[in-house]
């Protein structure tokens, strides 16, 4: 039996209307529907209640509780672009190393806003479990409301189709590439099309029977790609079991004259690679999307809700005031108090009383009490601690003990921000390394900034090679060439005049046949900056107060052990017994400063810098 319809138009609408309404079993007694998850998070996370059928009342007060700690997640799971590094996979040529690291740094992040692209494409998979993205020069970030069907199970597992609303003018910049070309296999023009437009746009709930008017016209534009029956690439209706090819399918839809929809084609051809990645980053096994951090919310926000509107419902209670009285004529002469004046005079039968009604609860503490539990639980389970908030500690609590706890704090985040980084870095290896390495053989002249440590680096290696060929030159001209140091510090003090600013040029084919690497340090992964510097200052300290440890292989060992256990680099830092200067013949400033013993040159030179 065929699965697919004999048109394409059909398929795209069978597969839309099963997409929004088709519950997948993910295990025992629990059902399952993308279109739904993604509608009910996007609500939940934007503090509305889902619909008016809902137990909970439209129009009740709500506290949105999920927005806040989603908000701290997109702060403690993001990736710096200067975490980022390209690199050449060559010892040997570290120099080209330099020059590709520039060029990303100073041309290609910012020309192309690659931290814009990191920003928009973790909060996909952090509010609904998993995201889209496009390949492109810059890859684009796909929103999942954007989905108008795909295999639920296993979103690039099957054909995915995109739905966008477009209007004329992002319609007509399509055809740079290719719509509404006959030669492309469209059965419309752009122009013709865009006549054939409504004012009125598909809201992204999807539902149809949902339109929105709009001042001008919308042409809606499904983009299809994924293998389908060979016969869709042609005129011919499918009428069996046909070919399948991998294709690109483009078809706008529009009401017609006779009020049905019809639609066009505006792009159809074989498609010959994937250009889509998806990324899933808490898996759930028989479920396309993994658990998002608005529906590991769901629970705790929902009795917030109940504990909310039933607060309020006591509040108004509170609010209300209701007089009593056994004097029925009384009653009967002032059937609402408010209509009396202020200090009027009245009266009441002897032995009748009047008084206020008692409508104030002593429970509503217990539900003040049931909110603040569930939003504890809503952050222990989202990792989302007062300490990471930025809250105020408890008075009296120790500067270290409140620096552990947001160190331990961020252990979840960073798990996940790992997971996230090892995403992005297939993207980069897969989609933009190999447009850079076109792009940087081609030949760049850029104006870069240098931070110290590059200055630095510079500096040793120009002023080495200036120095030789000037002695090279004189020994060619037949001078005593100059002292080869000295020579140098002259180069080093004319380079550095020259500010940290410089225009490098990248040569025609100085990067040809070489091999970019990317690797990204996640911050807090390898390294707590402000932890390091703490333990480092702890060990000088330690070290400079107590200038006999030099004598004692002893306490020397133990320091090696506590920077090996504070995670410290030992081999950054050779510390090694101080030979008493009677035994030397001569002092000397390293051997009698402990400092210098305890930092490497590399490290003096960069402090001096």
């Amino acid at each position: 039996m065929n699965s697919f319809p004999d048109t394409i138009a059909k398929f795209v609408t069978q597969e839309e209307a099963a997409y929004r309404t088709q519950q997948i079993e993910v295990s025992d007694n629990n059902m399952w529907n993308m279109s739904d998850h993604i509608r009910v998070s996007m609500s939940m996370k934007l503090g509305k209640f889902i619909d008016s059928s809902n137990d909970l009342a439209v129009k009740q007060a709500k506290r949105n509780i999920i927005l806040p700690i989603l908000r701290l997640r997109y702060r403690l799971e993001d990736i710096d672009v200067k975490d980022i590094l390209l690199y050449i996979d060559d010892p040997g040529k570290t120099h080209l190393s330099f020059l590709v690291k520039k060029y990303w740094d100073d041309v290609f992040l910012i020309e192309n806003d690659f931290d814009g692209f990191l920003d928009r494409m973790h909060q996909d998979p952090i509010d609904f479990g998993g995201g889209l993205v496009k390949d492109d020069f810059l890859p684009e970030v796909i929103p999942l409301q954007r989905i108008a069907f795909c295999d639920q199970t296993n979103i690039l597992g099957g054909p995915i189709a995109l739905r966008y609303n477009f209007s004329p003018d992002e319609l007509r910049a399509k055809a740079k590439q290719g719509w509404g070309d006959t030669a492309n296999g469209a059965t419309l023009s752009i122009d013709n099309l865009i006549i054939l437009a409504k004012k009125e746009k598909k809201p992204a709930s999807q539902r149809e029977a949902n339109k929105n008017k709009i001042p001008g016209k919308n042409v809606e534009v499904y983009v299809v790609r994924g293998e389908m029956p060979e016969t869709y690439l042609g005129d011919t209706p499918n009428v069996g079991d046909e070919k399948l090819t991998n294709q690109l399918q483009i078809i706008a839809f529009y009401t017609g004259e006779s009020t049905q929809k019809e639609y066009q084609i505006l792009y159809r051809k074989e498609e010959k690679k994937q250009v889509y990645k998806f990324y899933n980053p808490e898996e759930i096994f028989g479920r396309g999307l993994g658990i998002g951090g608005v529906e590991e919310l769901f629970d705790a926000q929902m009795w917030t809700d109940f504990a909310q509107i039933a607060k309020n419902d006591m509040l108004k209670a509170a609010s209300k005031n209701v007089i009593y009285t056994d004097d029925e004529a009384y009653a009967t002469r002032n059937k609402n108090l408010n209509d009396l004046d202020n200090l009027e005079l009245t009266s009441i039968k002897k032995g009748a009383t009047i008084n206020q009604v008692p409508v104030a609860s002593p429970n509503i503490q217990l539900f003040v009490q049931a909110f603040q539990e569930w939003e504890g639980y809503a952050k222990e389970v989202a990792g989302s601690t007062e300490a990471l908030e930025g809250k105020q500690p408890a008075s009296g609590t120790p500067f270290r003990l409140q620096e552990r706890v947001v160190f331990e704090g961020k252990g979840l985040h960073r798990y996940r921000q790992g997971r996230y980084a090892k995403f992005i870095e297939q993207i980069i290896r897969d989609w933009i390394i190999p447009r850079i390495e076109k792009e940087i053989v081609k030949g760049k002249k850029f104006l870069a900034n240098f931070s110290a440590d590059e200055m630095q680096f510079l500096m040793e290696r120009i002023a080495s090679n200036r120095a030789s060929k000037a002695q090279l030159e004189s020994i060619l001209n037949g001078r005593i060439p100059e002292d080869f140091e000295m020579l140098k510090q002259k180069e080093q003090e004319k380079f550095l005049r020259g500010g940290n600013q410089r225009i490098i040029e990248i040569l025609q084919d100085e990067l040809k046949d070489v091999h970019l690497k990317v690797k990204i340090n996640i911050a807090g992964k390898q390294k707590d900056i402000s932890l390091m510097v703490d333990k480092l200052v702890n060990v000088v300290r330690q070290y400079l107060s107590t200038p006999q440890m030099s004598q004692d292989p002893f306490a020397l060992k133990l320091i090696h052990r506590i920077m090996e256990a504070s995670g410290l680099p030992i081999e950054d830092f050779p510390i090694s017994p101080i030979i008493p200067p009677q035994q030397q013949g001569g002092a000397s400033p390293t051997a009698t400063n402990p400092i210098r013993q305890l930092v490497s040159s590399r490290e003096r030179q960069a402090i001096t810098t």
